[in-house]
C-alpha cells in the first residue's frame, strides 16, 4: 500500500521517535511500522466503536460492535506485546488529556491521523493533537483528496500542506 510507504519516509526522513496514530483500525499501518521503524514509543489511539456517515469508508458502516471488539483484542495480542507500543482504546479527543503530563518531558514528534473523516472530526483531531507536537514535528493524514471533509479540514488549517503518494498530506510544525 502506498500509503504505508510515504509515512514511513516521512518518519525516517524526520528522524521521528514518537509517534501517535490517530485511527488504527486492523493496524494495517502499525505492523509495518513497527517493522520497519525503530521508535521509543508508539502510540495507536482508536475507540474501535461502529460510525457512520460521511467521514466513514462504506465497508466500517457494517462492523458491529462484537467486531470491533474482536479486532482491537487481535491488535492487543499482536501489538500489545511490543515494548514501544502503547494502545489506547478512547476516542481521539479524549486521548489527548493522557499526554499533556507525559508530553512535558516528550512531545510527540509525528502525529498521523486516519480516524473519521468527516469535516467536523479532522478539524477536531488537527486542533486537539497539533499543539502536542514538538516544534519541527510533523502533522500528517490519509486520504486527502478522496475525502472532501479532509481536504477542507486540512486547507483551512494549514496554508501549504505538502502531499505525498497515497493520499497522505502533512506539515511540519513551525
Amino acid at each position: 500500500m502506498e500509503y504505508i510507504d510515504s509515512v514511513i519516509k516521512l518518519i525516517k526522513d524526520y528522524h521521528c521517535q514518537v509517534v501517535a496514530e490517530i485511527g488504527v483500525f486492523r493496524a494495517i499501518l502499525a505492523k509495518e511500522v513497527i517493522k520497519r521503524c525503530h521508535l521509543h514509543r508508539y502510540y495507536l489511539i482508536d475507540p474501535w466503536r461502529p460510525f457512520g456517515g460521511e467521514g466513514a469508508q462504506s465497508y466500517v458502516e457494517v462492523i458491529t460492535q462484537d467486531q470491533w471488539d474482536d479486532m482491537c483484542q487481535q491488535i492487543y495480542v499482536e501489538l500489545g506485546v511490543c515494548p514501544e507500543v502503547r494502545i489506547i482504546r478512547l476516542d481521539s479527543i479524549r486521548a489527548t488529556r493522557l499526554f499533556e503530563p507525559e508530553l512535558r518531558f516528550r512531545p510527540l514528534d509525528m502525529v498521523f491521523i486516519d480516524a473519521d473523516h468527516s469535516y467536523e472530526h479532522v478539524k477536531q483531531d488537527i486542533e486537539a493533537w497539533y499543539p502536542l507536537i514538538k516544534k519541527g514535528g510533523i502533522i500528517s493524514g490519509h486520504d486527502y483528496g478522496s475525502y472532501p471533509g479532509v481536504v477542507k479540514a486540512v486547507n483551512e488549517r494549514f496554508k501549504k500542506p505538502q502531499l505525498l503518494p497515497g493520499w497522505v498530506w502533512y506539515v511540519e510544525k513551525t
